[in-house]
């Protein structure tokens, strides 16, 4: 149970990795929405926007094509929203 747990916060922890705090991907993460919203403005891609800068969706999505749980992706996706609530907390708490 606990190692569950673990293993669906480390998926939440990347997810939010991918979608806000990795700063070396942030550039190229970008460039790769850019180049394929220039190319087709299908919904596809503007979905597949959104999930690359949501935290909770970025989890969900990872956590359910890493381990094919529903379940463990709903988690791991509040998760997500949680290490994304704790970071911007943290982060406001350094700005004052």
């Amino acid at each position: 149970m606990i190692e569950t747990l673990y293993i669906l916060l480390a998926y939440a922890i990347i997810g939010n990795m991918i979608a806000y705090d990795f700063t070396p991907l942030q550039p190229a993460k970008d460039k790769f929405i850019e180049f394929f919203n220039r190319r087709s403005t299908s919904l596809l891609f503007s979905l597949f926007d959104g999930v690359l800068n949501c935290s909770k969706c970025a989890s969900f999505w990872i956590t359910l094509i890493g381990r094919g749980s529903i379940l463990d992706a709903a988690v791991a996706g509040m998760l997500g929203y949680l290490v994304n609530y704790m970071y911007d907390r943290i982060k406001l708490w350094y700005e004052s």
